[in-house]
């Protein structure tokens, strides 16, 4: 399996929505670092690579965009909406974000520190690491 959903926990009351994800509880791997992507375009994409060992959970914080994972094996298209779940990502998997609504804001939790050696920029190198259940 390329990528899992992971449902967002949510609260509502008179002072509005609530969302959350208990890290110790329901969550795959322990994260290591944070950043989020706030595109200056919604025409360009962004990601359009793969890692060798990073896991990463993605989600939007604001606003909507399109997720694109693809393996040796699949493609799968996903439309990520801010407040309904968020996408585990594990290694080996191409992962591309466009399609951004003007106020879109992802939120994407990394299992390790940024490593330039650990990213993969051409899909064709996907080809020499065949997917194993874990993947």
């Amino acid at each position: 399996m390329s990528h899992q959903e992971i449902a967002l926990g949510s609260a509502l009351d008179d002072r509005g929505v609530l969302n959350f994800l208990e890290l110790d509880q329901n969550f795959p791997f322990t994260p290591k670092r944070f950043f989020t992507i706030r595109p200056s375009d919604p025409k360009l994409s962004r990601g359009n690579h793969a890692h060798r060992e990073c896991h990463q959970f993605i989600v939007s914080v604001v606003g909507t965009c399109k997720m694109e994972i693809q393996n040796v094996e699949e493609t799968t298209e996903i439309r990520l909406a801010a407040g309904e779940f968020g996408v585990w990502v594990k290694p080996f998997n191409w992962v591309t974000l466009s399609e951004y609504s003007p106020d879109c804001c992802i939120l994407v939790l990394a299992s390790h520190n940024y490593d330039p050696a650990d990213y993969i920029f051409e899909f064709e190198e996907l080809d020499n690491y065949p997917l194993s259940a874990d993947s």
